[in-house]
């Protein structure tokens, strides 16, 4: 009853008259001042002119349900969602009428939400919200509720979402998509399973939504951060992503570059290339940013567009996947419960920490540079065009943050040449396939060790080398001048042994086969 009237009342804390459904109330549970009038239209208007219209210049009275929520008044009628307010005040969007595929489809001149928060009312009766107490019942859904309701925003501005965004009544997917970017700072939503953040143009079939397509457009997370872990699904498409504080979320997939992306955000189809700039990162997260989910997969796929990670980005229950299609730069710290892998077109550099309690596996077309720590309590498998690793580096496999053995892990770098010069453990067996193999100055321990060169040689000169079982074989020389072989077993094929001042210590009662045409063991 009196579900689609709306009336006047004072609002104390405002010291201003605002415009409420019926059903609110004004003060401490107190029926709010009324401006009534006869029931005839020529009283009606008289009373809109001169009273309404004396209030309004005066600043008595607010008009907008939301100043900054603007239905887009150049729309199709049926895309015009009604704007009001709750009986607290807080903004609340009528959504339009859905079609037939349950889409509710809204559009907006302009859509931001302060830290007052904003209803979608997607309930015909009068129901009980968070934020606005009781709202009343929305005209627009006289035949059945929305399970999509999508915002999209006509704007050269983007969208600020400074506030929580309620769905009143039935749960429903929420979609805000804006061409121009979406900056969230303390954004959040509530009764919402899925949550979409797009800078691409909703495409539309027949009241059916089939997909975003993506020009242009970035999506900011700042200050306050983003809350969306009462959701089970968590989509950002746009152009670029900036991640400059914490993102939080269950499953969270997020691609970034020009796209058509379907509205399951499974199938990805990329666009040619366009000749405007292109941004500087696919994805960028910084120093204070962060993102925190049971699952994420984060995809780039601009040609020449990378994806770098200076903060955390945090798998707590499932798996990390990253892909560029580009160079992936990493700072900060990537972790898993499950699965880690990143697979770059062109090169990775690690200055921070790559760490999984399943498995690493590192996929890049160009260099891979390790200056950080690569640690996996299963397996870790690396390939590359080139691999290096410093001094300082970890290549770890089969061990906790500690470095207590955890199970059984295989660690296997492969590339046309790698260099480990710093930590290379593992549980089970180690294994280099390169052109070339250089181990200088490196510690390196595993049950077995496997070293193929198939072209140039292997060096474990000045390193120390730890293993049950050793097997080594190179057309070049192997160079352990200053190096320590320790190994009950030891398997070494090279026509050219050079062992100046090293060891070859062979401590169990198993084979000690040298296979060489030449040797040079001086001082050794």
């Amino acid at each position: 009853m009196n579900k689609q009237l709306y009336r006047i009342i004072f609002n104390q804390a405002r010291q201003l008259w605002m415009v409420v459904a019926e059903i609110a109330r004004a003060g401490r549970g107190r029926t709010g001042h009324r401006y009534r009038c006869p029931s005839s239209p020529q009283h009606r208007c008289r009373l809109t002119a001169l009273r309404f219209g004396l209030l309004l210049v005066f600043g008595g009275v607010s008009l907008t349900a939301q100043a900054a929520i603007v239905a887009d008044g150049q729309a199709p009628g049926r895309q015009q969602p009604t704007l009001v307010r709750s009986a607290n005040g807080t903004p609340q969007v009528n959504i339009q009428t859905p079609g037939a595929d349950g889409v509710s489809h809204n559009t907006y001149r302009q859509f931001d939400v302060d830290k007052q928060g904003v209803i979608l009312n997607n309930s015909h009766q009068a129901t009980q919200t968070q934020l606005g107490g009781m709202v009343a019942g929305n005209p627009w859904l006289a035949k059945g509720d929305a399970s999509v309701i999508l915002n999209e925003v006509n704007s050269h501005d983007p969208s600020r979402l400074n506030g929580w965004i309620e769905v009143a009544g039935h749960k429903a997917e929420v979609i805000i998509a804006n061409p121009a970017g979406i900056t969230c700072n303390g954004c959040g939503f509530i009764n919402s399973h899925r949550t979409t953040l797009t800078t691409g143009q909703a495409l539309m079939e027949q009241g059916r939504l089939k997909g975003f397509d993506v020009n242009q457009g970035e999506v900011r997370i700042d200050g306050h951060g983003m809350d969306s872990t009462q959701q089970s699904y968590t989509d950002i498409i746009a152009r670029s992503v900036a991640i400059n504080a914490k993102l939080h979320a269950q499953d969270l997939k997020v691609t970034a570059g020009r796209n058509i992306v379907d509205a399951a955000h499974q199938q990805i189809k990329k666009k040619s290339v366009d000749d405007e700039k292109h941004p500087a990162f696919a994805l960028d997260v910084a120093a204070l940013g962060g993102m925190y989910a049971h699952k994420i997969r984060l995809i780039g796929t601009e040609a020449g567009v990378g994806v770098h990670n200076a903060g955390n980005i945090g798998a707590s229950a499932g798996e990390v996947h990253i892909t560029a299609d580009g160079r992936i730069e990493n700072r900060g710290t990537l972790s898993s419960r499950d699965a880690l892998q990143l697979t770059a077109s062109s090169g990775i550099s690690n200055t921070g920490k790559l760490l999984s309690q399943s498995a690493v596996n590192l996929q890049a077309g160009g260099a891979l540079d390790n200056q950080g720590r690569v640690e996996s309590r299963g397996d870790t498998t690396v390939n590359a065009g080139t691999i290096h690793s410093s001094h300082d580096s970890v290549w770890a496999a089969g061990l906790d943050d500690n470095g207590n053995t955890t199970r059984p892990g295989s660690l296997t770098l492969t590339a046309q040449h790698v260099q480990a010069k710093g930590k290379n453990l593992a549980t089970d067996t180690l294994a280099i396939h390169s052109q070339q193999i250089d181990l200088s100055d490196s510690q390196t321990a595993a049950s077995q060790i496997q070293l193929t060169a198939s072209q140039a040689g292997i060096s474990t000169a000045r390193a120390t080398v730890n293993a049950d079982r050793l097997t080594a074989k190179t057309p070049g020389q192997f160079n352990n001048d200053g190096g320590q072989l320790v190994a009950k077993e030891i398997h070494l094929t090279t026509p050219d042994l050079s062992n100046q001042q090293g060891k070859i210590n062979q401590t169990g009662t198993g084979e000690l086969a040298l296979h060489t045409r030449t040797l040079n063991n001086r001082e050794g």
